[in-house]
């Protein structure tokens, strides 16, 4: 399922999350919020560019979209 322009989700508990878009897998039971995502909860407000919730567990998490991998440094080697 998709949803365009202001989406709006109300928890029971009164904490809201408001993005442009999101999608919801059925089949996984989560959703995907993305672009000007608000979080909040009382006073509290958090943002973030993505927000992907678990509606099974009721836990959600801003993600942001991966770049290029950056070059890590080499692991330190540790000798006897």
């Amino acid at each position: 399922m998709e949803a365009k322009e202001r989406v709006l989700v109300i928890v029971k508990d009164g904490q809201t999350a408001t993005a442009d878009w999101a999608t919801i897998d059925v089949m996984a039971n989560t959703m995907l919020m993305g672009d000007n995502v608000f979080v909040s909860r009382s006073k509290s407000v958090a943002n973030g560019p993505r927000l992907r919730i678990d509606l099974t567990m009721g836990m959600h998490r801003f993600e942001i979209e991966s770049g290029p991998a950056s070059p890590q440094p080499p692991a330190p080697q540790i000798r006897p």
